[in-house]
């Protein structure tokens, strides 16, 4: 949860609230009431933001979508004359070469209105950085009457993103 919405008291930012991450809200609905071309092409000005913006100096690999969105994208035809679904024929043609749609149900109803998120980001360190100083760690078991308690602890630094010009998140509007 921390690591998505981040802890506002103690100033740790997440993905959802990074101050610098581009966000968009994207006025094709991915519901079904909006021609699949113009998913696509909701979906490839999404994508090639990035890239477009910096020159081509930055540009998101991976995608992550919520289910909703996931569903929609992998079960709706492309047309009436084909089998190929939305999804399937945008990973086959994004000029990214990304290969695959990633789910996170941490994007549903996440958004103003409880839109859903589309998040492009890069997947590697400069991209989106989970900062973790100290892991979950174990002390030593505690002896307490008759009962024996282990503590556990970490510390998390929220979320870091290097190259925020790699990323953008993407609000639309899906079927509930």
């Amino acid at each position: 949860d921390k690591t998505w919405h981040g802890v506002a008291i103690n100033g740790l930012y997440g993905v959802l609230n990074y101050p610098w991450l581009d966000k968009k809200v994207v006025a094709t609905a991915f519901d079904g009431s909006a021609s699949p071309d113009d998913v696509l092409a909701e979906l490839n000005a999404l994508a090639n933001f990035p890239r477009e913006t910096s020159k081509a100096t930055m540009a998101p690999n991976t995608v992550a979508v919520s289910p909703r969105v996931y569903n929609y994208l992998m079960n709706t035809p492309r047309s009436s004359t084909t089998d190929t679904t939305i999804g399937e024929f945008w990973l086959r043609t994004n000029s990214l070469g990304i290969k695959k749609i990633e789910e996170a149900w941490e994007l549903q109803a996440a958004g103003p209105g409880d839109t859903d998120g589309v998040l492009f980001y890069r997947n590697d360190r400069l991209g989106i950085a989970n900062v973790v100083p100290q892991p979950f760690s174990t002390l030593p078991v505690q002896a307490m009457g008759f009962e024996d308690v282990t503590f556990c602890w970490m510390s998390h630094g929220g979320v870091i993103m290097r190259d925020v010009g790699n990323n953008i998140l993407g609000w639309v509007d899906a079927a509930a």
